[in-house]
């Protein structure tokens, strides 16, 4: 290739190149004798526009990314399968950590053919504080220029070069295999069609980066000595960071240069902070004593008053009356009963017996409501538990409730909606099936006592 043409900052980056090249060349005839057919073979295919020659028709076998579909499933083909190149600052910016926060301080990984590496290394050549390749997608014409002398050639080469940058394939795929999932995005959850598939891929450049960072603050000798200094309780200019509890995944088994280069510098390796729930201190349940109701006390509940606050806002809009409204009001009131029956499971699983307590002021359709156990043990509740019509009125309780919540702010509310708060909670499938699952238990009792 003929330099005579070439600018400065060209001839520069063509050194580059062929350095690159001359020492990959080194290397491989290191212990090979002079007279072997093999060094005569490597000294021909590593002459520079030979070598190049052969990189631009192997550029298609491998492909630059950030976020390779492998690391997910190794045997996705890059040929059959999507992987994406996303630059960090071109991602959209929010305060999340993410891919995004890394800007331009990223490295790029590659995934493909193992075999065709050597054209990575090349586009990975550092100069003015650039990679190649970063030249060669910002279709830098001095990079052209090195690249050949023909300005069509130069111009082929450097596109594709560009290109490991793309998918191999048309559209947009995954695998089988490969992790995927259906995210709800219609109306209808039993329509197929309001559903996309979406394919969570992995960000090798953000793993690369984490791997980095965690390495160096447990195994570099600054980080020792820093935590040496922590643990003698002496003074230290430097910052100590810990990772408790620190998890460990091996991605590509035995051949984590299957998966791609970042993954084999790290042979695998990758960290998973801790993300475990928060260790609650349960706190002791107490009996709802000093109340008249039970209704006062659960309206005072951040859920119980979101449900509530959402019935009286759709309530007071005066939607019309039909099909939809009905469902919309049906839904809410549901929901508000499933959090009673949450609720009141906490004073039923409470020692039986509490609402014997002179302290208890419920009426005695709600202690038999919140304190079925003590049904097994005293016979005069357990009478009343049989026989009267505890549970209707419990119902009629919440109507009552319900009715009073909403009247300050939904006018027009009367005997019709309390017959039927009353009878969606008849209707509710939690509260029926706790009518009817402990009075099978108390029958079950007084069956044992009679016999």
């Amino acid at each position: 290739m003929s330099e005579e043409k070439l600018s400065s900052r060209a001839k520069a980056i063509r050194k580059a190149m062929h350095d690159f090249i001359a020492d990959r060349l080194s290397a491989r005839i290191e212990k090979l004798a002079i007279d072997d057919p093999k060094y005569q073979a490597l000294q021909d295919s590593h002459l520079p526009d030979v070598w190049l020659a052969s990189a631009i028709d192997r550029s298609p076998q491998i492909q630059v990314v950030t976020h390779p579909l492998k690391a997910t499933y190794p045997h996705a083909h890059i040929t059959k399968t999507t992987s994406l190149y996303c630059q960090p600052k071109d991602l959209p910016q929010h305060n999340l950590v993410a891919t995004q926060a890394l800007k331009e301080n990223f490295t790029d990984d590659v995934t493909g053919n193992a075999g065709a590496l050597d054209i990575y290394a090349l586009l990975q050549i550092v100069f003015e504080g650039k990679t190649l390749l970063k030249l060669c997608l910002a279709e830098d014409k001095d990079m052209q220029a090195a690249l050949h002398d023909d300005p069509e050639t130069g111009k082929t080469w450097l596109a594709a070069l560009a290109d490991v940058t793309q998918p191999k394939m048309q559209g947009v795929a995954s695998h089988n295999f490969a992790k995927q999932l259906f995210w709800f995005a219609g109306d209808d959850p039993y329509n197929n069609q309001d559903y996309l598939l979406l394919a969570p891929l992995y960000s090798s450049t953000l793993a690369h980066k984490v791997y980095e960072q965690i390495d160096f603050d447990r195994f570099t000798p600054e980080s020792k000595e820093i935590r040496d200094a922590v643990r003698a309780n002496k003074q230290h200019d430097g910052i100590a960071r810990s990772y408790p509890q620190l998890a460990v995944q091996v991605i590509g088994g035995a051949n984590p240069q299957g998966i791609s280069s970042l993954s084999s510098k790290r042979r695998g390796v990758n960290y998973l902070l801790a993300s475990l729930p928060p260790s609650w201190k349960p706190t002791k349940n107490r009996p709802p004593f000093k109340v008249p109701s039970i209704f006062t006390v659960f309206e005072k509940r951040r859920d119980t008053a979101a449900w509530v606050n959402e019935l009286k806002e759709f309530l007071a809009s005066s939607p019309p009356s039909n099909v939809q409204t009905r469902k919309k009001v049906d839904w809410l009131v549901n929901g508000l009963l499933d959090e009673l029956t949450i609720y009141a499971a906490v004073y039923q699983e409470l020692p039986a017996g509490w609402s014997v307590d002179e302290q208890c002021h419920l009426p005695l359709a709600q202690r038999c409501w919140l304190d079925p156990a003590r049904a097994l043990h005293d016979a005069d509740f357990a009478a009343a538990w049989l026989n009267s019509e505890w549970a209707e009125q419990v119902e009629q309780d919440f109507a009552r409730w319900l009715n009073q919540q909403l009247g300050k702010k939904v006018s027009q509310l009367g005997d019709i909606e309390f017959r039927r708060w009353a009878k969606e909670m008849q209707t509710n499938s939690h509260w029926e099936s706790f009518i009817t699952d402990d009075l099978k238990q108390l029958q079950k009792t007084a069956a044992r006592s009679d016999s």
